[in-house]
């Protein structure tokens, strides 16, 4: 994944429910609960992916190939949809 976004990617530590975690640290900032900071140093990191530039190039071929087969099917996939 850290290849294909060219982003480091942290593994969090007991990654089950994060999302449920992530909604809750979310919302404790939006009600000013919490800080970025403070949410930051409450994850565990028990790893960290590292792109590797070597595969950026292929990447970059790949995802311009996927986004010109969208563009030739977006059409199709739209009028399944009203149909269905």
């Amino acid at each position: 994944m850290a290849d294909v976004l060219d982003r480091p990617i942290h593994q969090v530590e007991h990654p089950i429910r994060a999302n449920a975690r992530g909604a809750a640290a979310i919302a404790a900032l939006a009600l000013d609960r919490t800080t970025i900071a403070d949410i930051a140093a409450s994850v565990d990191i028990v790893e960290t992916f590292a792109p590797d530039p070597a595969n950026k190039a292929a990447y970059d071929e790949l995802y311009k190939e996927f986004r010109a087969i969208h563009k030739q099917t977006k059409g199709i996939y739209a009028r399944l949809h009203d149909h269905g």
